[in-house]
């Protein structure tokens, strides 16, 4: 959403070949603009840039020059670039001076960018720093894209989160399995030591006759092996 309303939001600015990735000494491009930068519909475009050749020593016709207007079209999935336009330049100029060159296109509703790029006839190529722009695209279409490019910088964060969240849940079950497990194994311990405390009791309660010393318990009246009687 800021990213959508710092492009809407943004003020129209001249392009130019300072700090590009690509400048060739010979040639500075200065002042690329589009007008109108702002609009609610398409409609015809005029975009211009300065060329500039501040060495003396090098052709100063606009005529020893080839500068061109890059439109990009913005969607959800790629980035097109349209086919190169060439720029005219104005008429009677020295280029050691400066010389504007400008060129129309008709677009469309959507989201733009443009760049320019110069050659000269000895293959030497400068170009301009990119932008947005014209703005022509309403606040649902930027929007809807910047969701569709950033879900897959968003995914990884979300993976993370729901594994963190797996994990714990799977951690807090094993504990819980664990304890009904440790559980059931105390109470059938207890349950296994009743019958050896009954049998142990069993066996105290049993006796000896003193005469043939055979067992006896203690609700015989006399020794079953020597007849022995038992006094209370």
């Amino acid at each position: 959403m800021f990213f959508t309303q710092a492009i809407l939001g943004a003020p129209a600015f001249a392009l130019s070949s300072e700090g590009a990735s690509r400048v060739h000494p010979s040639m500075a491009l200065s002042n690329g603009t589009v007008s109108p930068y702002r609009t609610d519909a398409g409609g015809r475009f005029n975009f211009t840039v300065t060329l500039t050749t501040p060495n003396a020593s090098v052709p100063s016709d606009p005529d020893n020059y080839t500068v061109y207007l890059i439109v990009l079209v913005v969607d959800a999935v790629d980035v097109l670039v349209e086919a190169p336009v060439l720029m005219t330049p104005a008429i009677g100029n020295d280029t050691l001076l400066g010389v504007q060159y400008a060129a129309n296109r008709d677009l469309g509703a959507a989201i733009y960018g443009f760049a320019f790029n110069a050659t000269d006839r000895r293959g030497n190529w400068t170009e301009t720093w990119g932008a947005y722009g014209p703005i022509t695209a309403g606040w649902g279409t930027f929007y809807g894209v910047f969701l569709v490019r950033s879900a897959g910088f968003l995914l990884l964060p979300i993976l993370f989160y729901y594994f963190f969240i797996f994990m714990w849940w799977y951690s807090f079950r094993a504990k819980e399995t664990r304890r009904k497990m440790l559980g059931g194994r105390g109470k059938k311990g207890e349950e296994g030591s009743k019958p050896a405390s009954r049998a142990r009791a069993g066996k105290i309660a049993e006796f000896t006759c003193t005469s043939c010393g055979a067992d006896v318990s203690e609700d015989d009246a006399k020794c079953s092996k020597c007849g022995a009687v038992f006094e209370d």
